[in-house]
């Protein structure tokens, strides 16, 4: 980017000045700040030229040694501030806006920077440092730009595939999930078919192969015996033990039967009735 050294304009402006004769205390601070800018004291002709600017606060002269005094100092934003005052002379606005537009330039803000060379171009459209500085601008906003595009771009892509790394991720854990208990209707309907299924099964399958369990007797029935018959055991007694008991209860009532026919023929024979 072009710099153009303003010693030389500031020298031409002084020597005019003093060739008409001005002797006030603002041009002699002008002049001792003209003198330590070209010998590199920048902080000191900052100095001088704030001394003449309280004097005459007005001067876009002043404004223009001061925003040069700035820029070399690298407190480029405050110079570009000095620089924009400057312009409003006409005689000034050309070289002030270049000046402004590298101060901008130099702080960062290249948008305004090159509406301050356009400025200047359309004050000075032959002036070589201006139009290369404008387009050296132009060049660094399209690859800022650029950039900022690509940027974007990767930004766009590194969130599509945390999106889709995501997605796997919940697709994981539902296939490592364990099933629904409850499941559909027809799972549940497969599951009852096949129950059934298997209760249909004959008991005599669960008795194949070694090993197979014997079959199990019959369990007996709460039946009464029938009269004349004998149950096989009553209270642990075998059968011949019941026999004898009932053959003695039987010769029992034959006997008593016996003795109350007796006693009927007794009372017979006392009352002459058979009844």
């Amino acid at each position: 980017m072009s710099h153009r050294n303003p010693t030389n304009l500031m020298t031409a402006l002084l020597i005019a000045a003093l060739s008409l004769g001005f002797t006030d205390p603002v041009h002699d601070q002008s002049a001792r700040g003209v003198k330590l800018y070209s010998e590199g004291d920048y902080a000191g002709a900052l100095d001088a030229f704030d001394r003449a600017l309280e004097q005459q606060p007005d001067s876009p002269l002043l404004y223009f040694d001061r925003a040069a005094s700035l820029y070399q100092a690298g407190m480029f934003e405050e110079s570009a501030a000095s620089y924009a005052v400057a312009a409003s002379d006409p005689a000034l606005a050309a070289p002030a806006l270049y000046g402004a537009g590298n101060a901008l330039a130099k702080a960062g803000d290249l948008e305004k920077a090159l509406e301050a060379y356009r400025q200047s171009l359309t004050l000075a459209p032959a002036d070589e440092d201006v139009k290369h500085n404008y387009e050296r601008v132009q060049q660094m906003l399209e690859e800022q730009q650029q950039q900022q595009e690509e940027e974007q771009q990767d930004g766009d892509s590194d969130e599509n595939q945390e999106q889709q790394d995501q997605e796997q991720q919940q697709d994981g854990e539902q296939e490592n999930a364990p099933p629904d208990s409850s499941g559909s209707n027809e799972e549940q309907q497969d599951q009852g078919e096949e129950g059934e299924q298997e209760e249909e099964q004959p008991q005599d399958q669960e008795q194949d192969g070694e090993g197979q369990e014997e079959q199990q007797p019959e369990q007996p029935q709460d039946q009464e015996p029938q009269p004349g018959q004998v149950p096989p055991s009553i209270d642990g007694m075998s059968k011949e033990d019941a026999e004898r008991i009932l053959e003695a209860l039987a010769e029992e009532e034959e006997a008593e039967r016996n003795a109350s026919l007796e006693k009927r023929k007794a009372r017979q024979k006392s009352t002459g009735k058979d009844w």
